[in-house]
């Protein structure tokens, strides 16, 4: 067993550590090696991330890059001014592929039971989505967009089959590390008239009645709510609703601003009842109150987990150790 390392020691207690416990990502195993995983509450757990002290805004001349850590559960983008070689801004969302399961083996079987192309166009819409948040059309010329993710993820956003990951001999049709343009993956580029919709921007009050309209008139017809989300800019919670007309197969982006100490607006199951799990994950990860919600509660953490983790100034919550070294 290694020497305990000063992060080690700051994180067990001079008891465990003579018992043997170490962090597994600094151990390099000498020889055969028993591992136990306890069966901790989430909030026991650490989390170690960072973000930019600050939020800047692109600069007119400068070459943008923009990395996308595609996970399961959440979207994490970094935008990187190439000029200087530095993250200036950060963005998360969350991954709407989960209503077919949380974990990988799930989304195989879904995407093997005929979901496949739901599955890539529901991230391919959440990519997009989040990108506009990120970079405004003005500097999306020559933007280069990196892409890391499993395996599985990979197939489920190029829209391959996943037969070959499910089942012996597990082979992949890629594994990933092609250059690919965007058109190949997305269709029109982020800043072509066929993804940039317009957007509203409406009071907290008048958002409810807005919806209403939006889907009850003809004229509109906005009957589909493509999804919600909500994005903090630190001075302001923004909550960003992106609607669809199947008759007049037209986007519209409604977005509302929110007091940051005291986030809240008019749940839109009262219009679109399956809003709910996705006003939920947002209550749950970003703190917003939905009024007159049916049954507003967390969804990923326990009820009693003090944070809401995609809050740009969300700390994790240290373990309780007692005793020390």
């Amino acid at each position: 067993m290694s020497v305990p390392s000063k992060r080690e020691r700051e994180v067990f207690s001079r008891e465990e550590l003579k018992q043997g416990w170490r962090l597994a990502c600094l151990q390099r195993p000498a020889g055969p090696v028993r591992i136990e995983i306890p069966d901790y509450r989430e909030e026991d757990f650490e989390i170690l991330a960072g973000r930019p002290d600050t939020e800047e805004k692109p600069q007119p001349g400068h070459r943008y890059g923009i990395a996308l850590d595609l996970g399961t559960t959440t979207l994490a983008f970094a935008l990187t001014d190439l000029t200087e070689g530095r993250v200036i801004r950060t963005v998360s969302g969350l991954n709407r592929q989960r209503l077919y399961g949380a974990d990988v083996i799930s989304r195989i079987q879904a995407a093997e039971s005929g979901n496949l192309h739901r599955l890539s166009e529901l991230v391919k819409e959440d990519i997009r989505t989040l990108i506009r948040q990120l970079l405004p059309p003005s500097a999306w010329a020559g933007t280069e967009v990196t892409i890391a993710a499993n395996t599985a993820m990979i197939h489920l956003l190029l829209g391959l089959s996943c037969g070959g990951l499910g089942s012996y001999p597990f082979r992949p049709l890629t594994l990933g590390g092609e250059e690919l343009p965007w058109s190949a993956v997305f269709g029109d580029r982020p800043d072509s008239a066929g993804q940039a919709e317009p957007a509203i921007y409406i009071g907290k009050e008048q958002l409810l009645d807005l919806m209403r309209v939006l889907r009850e008139t003809p004229t509109y017809s906005f009957d589909r709510m493509g999804m919600l989300t909500a994005v903090d800019y630190k001075e302001y919670i923004e909550m960003v609703y992106s609607l669809y007309s199947r008759r007049y197969d037209k986007w519209l982006t409604v977005k509302v601003k929110l007091d940051r100490d005291n986030p809240e607006v008019e749940s839109m199951t009262q219009i679109w009842e399956g809003t709910n799990f996705e006003e939920r994950e947002t209550y749950d990860l970003m703190g917003v109150r939905f009024l007159h919600h049916p049954d507003l509660r967390r969804i990923l953490l326990p009820d009693n987990y003090g944070a809401h983790p995609l809050r740009k100034d969300f700390v994790p919550l240290e373990p309780k150790i007692e005793g020390g070294v």
